[in-house]
């Protein structure tokens, strides 16, 4: 399945896989939202041509698409491809690190092999003492071995992700037993599955592995050697041996620390009937076992960072209080969705285009970072939640995930006091000659479908449903300065302020126009 990674201006980034076509832009409801003020609200689409593959069509946005420096309307993608919208990158992958790596490895069943050798993993850190080697040529070659192992653990000690782990331990293992490809395998389910995969000539992309080796490794729980495979006449004609040539094969369980099998290292050789030994297996059966310590370890730093990102996204959205209540467990968020009342308030600059036009990058960024630090502090005031920053707007939810008491009546008012600030802000901006900023406001209530949207590392927690279309769809009509409230969320408040109700708006999805309201004396935000 391919994928499009957005990098967004702060350096994020974030990976979005799709399988049909894909809208792109700061819009909430695109299939792809970029959080850059310089991106179109519907700026492009990736979609589907038959027999070509993927095309990137931009669609008419206001600072284009650009590839290689040059301003493109359409392009047929290619793996790899980079275009920038704004100060965002888009990156296509056609296909993933995943999906690459179980092509690389193929699973052959074949007759028993005749086993050399097998290693206790349990005792396999008990080598043979120097003075037992006579040849100093060897002893040397084994200290060498030994080195490179241990420089090996030290890296793997360093590393916070397990595919970085198997990663760096495939490619280490090749040059410390000299062998020609290796996989590593992870046991789940009662099937082995790719983790890591080297080779030692880079045109080699794939290994053939032996299930019959895997079953051997995976009943006794021991470590195996197969020499000189090509002389016994029933693995001779195994179709492994046929496909690769290969002589030789160590393969080991990796074993977590309550015994259980995580999983097998392959490594396989074409170079003679002798190219790995029965000191080898110990030595891979040894480091086998710190793989499997180091892979929990780099588990363990993978949740922990989790979760500290898991609390800054918590702060960033949430009123201190409430977020506090989350972490200490008093309020639980998970993924499962849920169905709930909710006030929806978007808030929207007006002009902002403009403004692009007129004002350094920086200064405008700046100022933007102003204006959501005084929305999102009010928001948190009345209660709401910042459910997301799209571009130049912000949009809030009152009631959900935690009910609170008159949803309706706080998004009011804070849409009310975020004006008043903004007011107090502009005559500020403008006594300083820096860039003012037109706010116009939109308000809907009704159910939402509430839940954590996204992978296991990119979890958001959001809301959607009709409330969501309507109060997008009354921020783009609202003027500079105005609310605009749907019927839904006037007769959800207890106490009404002074309300004018104006053309009724259609809004897609719905057959029927939407009642609409405006608050009046709100009062613009430019003076």
């Amino acid at each position: 399945m391919p994928k499009l990674i957005v990098t967004a201006p702060d350096g994020v980034a974030r990976e979005h896989p799709f399988s049909s076509d894909i809208t792109i832009g700061r819009h909430p409801m695109m299939d792809v939202v970029v959080l850059d003020p310089l991106v179109s609200k519907r700026h492009a689409k990736i979609e589907m041509v038959p027999g070509h593959g993927w095309r990137y069509r931009d669609l008419g946005s206001k600072n284009g698409s650009f590839f290689g420096g040059v301003r493109i309307q359409e392009r047929l993608l290619q793996d790899g491809d980079e275009i920038r919208i704004g100060r965002s990158r888009l990156r296509f992958v056609a296909r993933t690190e995943d999906e690459a790596l179980i092509s690389s490895i193929s699973f052959v069943r074949e007759a028993p092999a005749p086993i050399a050798a097998q290693a206790n993993v349990e005792a396999a850190a008990h080598l043979a003492p120097g003075v037992e080697i006579a040849d100093l040529g060897e002893l040397r070659r084994e200290y060498e071995k030994m080195r490179l192992g241990f420089e090996l653990l030290q890296r793997l000690g360093a590393l916070a992700q397990p595919k970085q782990v198997f990663q760096e331990a495939a490619r280490a293992l090749l040059d410390i037993f000299s062998a020609d490809h290796c996989a590593i395998l992870l046991f789940a389910d009662g099937r082995f599955r790719p983790a890591a995969f080297a080779a030692r000539e880079a045109s080699e992309d794939n290994i053939v592995v032996s299930e019959s080796v895997l079953d051997e490794v995976r009943r006794t729980r021991q470590a195996v050697l197969l020499a000189d495979t090509g002389k016994n006449a029933r693995f001779r004609e195994a179709r492994s041996i046929v496909m690769t040539g290969m002589r030789s094969v160590m393969c080991t369980p990796i074993l977590a620390v309550n015994q259980d099998l995580v999983g097998a290292v392959f490594l396989d050789s074409t170079r003679g009937a002798v190219a790995f030994s029965p000191q080898d297996l110990e030595l891979l059966a040894g480091l086998a076992g710190h793989l499997a310590l180091a892979v929990e370890n780099a588990k363990l730093f993978e949740r922990v960072r989790h979760e500290a990102a898991a609390r800054a996204q918590l702060a960033r959205l949430l009123s201190p209080e409430l977020a506090d209540r989350i972490i200490a467990g008093e309020i639980k968020l998970d993924r499962h969705s849920h169905a709930r009342e909710a006030t929806i308030m978007f808030a929207d600059i007006r002009g902002f285009t403009q403004l692009v036009k007129r004002y350094p990058p920086e200064k405008l960024v700046q100022t933007l970072n102003a204006f959501f630090d005084l929305a999102a502090k009010t928001i948190f005031r009345f209660g709401g939640m910042v459910d997301k920053y799209i571009g130049d707007e912000v949009m809030a939810v009152f009631g959900a995930p935690i009910a609170v008491d008159a949803p309706a009546d706080r998004a009011v008012a804070a849409a009310v006091r975020i004006l008043e600030l903004l007011r107090e802000f502009n005559e500020k901006q403008a006594a300083a000659g820096e860039p003012r900023l037109g706010v116009g406001i939109g308000i809907s209530a009704g159910e939402v479908v509430f839940g954590a949207v996204g992978s296991e590392e990119t979890l958001q927690y959001t809301c959607i449903g009709l409330p969501v279309n309507v109060a997008a769809r009354l921020t783009e009509l609202a003027r500079s300065g105005e609310i605009l409230i749907s019927e839904e969320a006037c007769q959800r408040m207890k106490v009404q302020p002074d309300l004018e109700e104006i053309t009724a708006q259609t809004v897609r999805g719905l057959d029927a126009p939407v009642r609409t309201f405006r608050i009046r004396h709100a009062g613009s935000t430019l003076r």
